[in-house]
């Protein structure tokens, strides 16, 4: 059975259909990709699967429980983190603090301060970003900030985290060690799905990956039958 399951997920703003019949699958301890030019869907599917919009059609699962319907408390409380394409930390607070917090109140019936504390050290450390450890998170750079994103989530214990966009606008080097981190993630017995532009991130660490163009899936595979398929070549890669 798959961690997470989508059956025909719709997703309409009026007579915009944002995601139009959309089936997928992740299975656990997989890293699955979902990439597609701009507007093509990816960013309001992960919203539907995290609970910030409630699908027109279509039925979410995840670990075995149909989750369409919750909040987005609820959803992260089964397993489910997420982090967002613009960085949205509590900015007045230090680094340390953030993380903290996702483990506080991100936790099927939160966590004391006595036991998210270390967590949150452990989680610091792993990321390792110690030198912003007590950096208010609105003086961070942007790649630490995108690092925090992950943090905050990591503390929230997931069984399954949503990535978006977490090497965009990062340099290369700093794109190689989100992308370890990625591995790392899943090494831990995290499962990925995470959305990206930049191809290169996407195929160095994917098992599969889904393609979306006008809200519609066009295409699923490894990254070897991505790369080559006519469709996507046509509509996304160029």
């Amino acid at each position: 059975m798959p961690l997470l399951r989508g059956e025909r997920i719709r997703k309409d703003f009026g007579g915009l259909r944002a995601v139009d019949d959309v089936d997928f699958h992740i299975d656990e301890g997989e890293i699955v990709g979902l990439v597609g030019p701009n507007g093509a869907g990816k960013t309001t599917l992960f919203n539907v699967v995290s609970g910030y919009y409630q699908p027109t059609v279509g039925k979410v699962h995840f670990d075995g429980e149909e989750i369409q319907g919750l909040q987005p408390y609820q959803v992260c409380r089964k397993g489910i983190a997420r982090t967002f394409q613009v960085p949205r930390p509590l900015l007045k607070l230090s680094v340390f603090t953030n993380v903290l917090v996702g483990c506080l109140f991100g936790r099927p019936g939160g966590g004391s301060e006595a036991d998210c504390r270390p967590e949150a050290e452990r989680i610091i450390d792993f990321l390792s970003m110690g030198a912003y450890r007590n950096t208010l998170a609105q003086m961070a750079t942007l790649a630490a900030s995108k690092t925090l994103e992950i943090g905050r989530a990591l503390a929230t214990a997931p069984k399954l985290i949503l990535l978006d966009e977490v090497v965009a606008g990062l340099n290369p080097i700093e794109t190689e060690r989100v992308i370890a981190k990625i591995q790392q993630i899943r090494e831990s017995g995290i499962t990925v799905f995470f959305v990206e532009h930049v191809m290169r991130a996407v195929m160095s660490v994917s098992d599969r990956i889904y393609v979306l163009n006008f809200g519609r899936r066009i295409a699923e595979g490894s990254p070897e039958q991505i790369s080559s398929n006519p469709d996507v070549i046509e509509a996304y890669l160029g």
